[in-house]
């Protein structure tokens, strides 16, 4: 069988395939992508046994064509088409190979036993919510995971309660949620993905998408018609609520997240690895329109001050400065930080629709 594609459109397809496979693992086939072809598509398919995903590429031209399934190694086709720079490629596949022809080059990979790449059917969603900006929105959030190391903090939950629908990470001692849009008819759902899952969902849907919980399963899809399903994990409760939904605090303050990001940069190198000293921590006031934010570490020590406009009493904090840099990090646009006393309350960075929350270190005197 040969097909003739566009390259920077198969390119682009398998790259978007590739984000589920296995990387490191001992079943070859699940590095594998599975193809098809069907109505003048090809079909794709690859997982790694708990994501399952899909997508079609559209074909150019088709000799010789066959209903038999293939599967081959993705490293090293996505490689070869990456390389070259022809507008149009060719696969012709045979019993034991994969030839990958161009105008001035060529490539042969051997096939994989297609029949062994498992692959799952899950139940129709009973309701389907349509997001915008799914991925990008998330990679806002996945700062998060880089903190902890129990199962919990590796964990995306997607929750509605008749209302909103919120994506959440619970990395104590940071939490991080973020606000999906309301759907137009009234839902109740939860689900939880892991984070090898959510960061796959990202890159295979980095724009608008549709959502739709199903038993264990979170199915995505977008318009094209590309369908990803997610083996869903226990979900765990992340005590953001009672905070985000908050609307007064003592002190609340706004700037440009590039400004404060770039201050908080210029001090950090003063605060070593963060423990539960103060010597190790940032300082944090705001006084007279002004952000001052301390570093120290055994008796060295660097301040700087970022105009803020907001209210404040006085009270200053004690925070994991490398926590909050990441924060800020995800925010486009101006930043809104507030907190109220250390001892019950965690400081939250909004930006947008994304809500950072920071556990205090401890309190300080104002």
């Amino acid at each position: 069988m040969e097909v003739v594609f566009q390259r920077k459109t198969l390119l682009a397809a398998m790259i978007r395939a590739a984000a589920v496979c296995e990387t490191k693992t001992t079943i070859p086939i699940l590095g594998c992508l599975k193809v098809s072809l069907s109505d003048g598509v090809m079909d794709i398919r690859t997982t790694d046994s708990s994501s399952f995903f899909r997508c079609a590429v559209d074909v150019e031209s088709i000799r010789d064509g066959t209903d038999d399934d293939f599967a081959f190694p993705r490293e090293r086709a996505i490689g070869f088409l990456s390389a070259v720079h022809d507008e149009t490629v060719k696969l012709s596949f045979s019993a034991r190979y994969l030839d990958i022809s161009t105008a001035s080059a060529r490539a042969r990979i051997s096939l994989m036993p297609a029949a062994e790449l498992p692959w799952a059917e899950p139940p129709q969603p009973g309701a389907i919510f349509p997001i915008d900006r799914l991925g990008e929105t998330l990679r806002k959030l996945y700062w998060a995971f880089n903190i902890g190391s129990s199962f919990a903090n590796h964990a995306l939950k997607l929750e509605c309660e008749n209302g909103p629908i919120h994506a959440s990470i619970n990395a104590n001692p940071c939490f991080v949620v973020a606000n999906l849009g309301e759907p137009e008819t009234s839902a109740s759902f939860e689900a939880a993905i892991t984070e090898k899952q959510a960061r796959a969902l990202a890159t295979t849907f980095p724009g608008a998408a549709m959502i739709g919980p199903s038993a264990s399963w979170l199915i995505v899809a977008d318009a094209d018609g590309a369908r990803l399903a997610l083996k869903t994990v226990p979900a765990g409760k992340v005590p953001w609520r009672q905070f985000f939904l908050r609307e007064s605090w003592p002190t609340k303050f706004t700037a440009p997240a590039r400004d404060l990001s770039a201050a908080l940069s210029s001090v950090l190198m003063f605060s070593d690895e963060i423990r539960v000293t103060r010597s190790r921590a940032i300082d944090l006031k705001v006084s007279a329109g002004a952000l001052s934010i301390t570093a120290n570490s055994y008796g060295d020590e660097a301040s700087v001050s970022v105009p803020v406009q907001g209210d404040s009493n006085g009270q200053g904090v004690i925070i994991n400065g490398a926590f909050l840099r990441s924060a800020l990090a995800a925010c486009d646009g101006e930043a809104s930080i507030c907190w109220d006393d250390p001892a019950r309350t965690p400081l939250i960075v909004s930006c947008g629709n994304v809500q950072h929350g920071i556990t205090l270190l401890t309190r300080v005197k104002g």
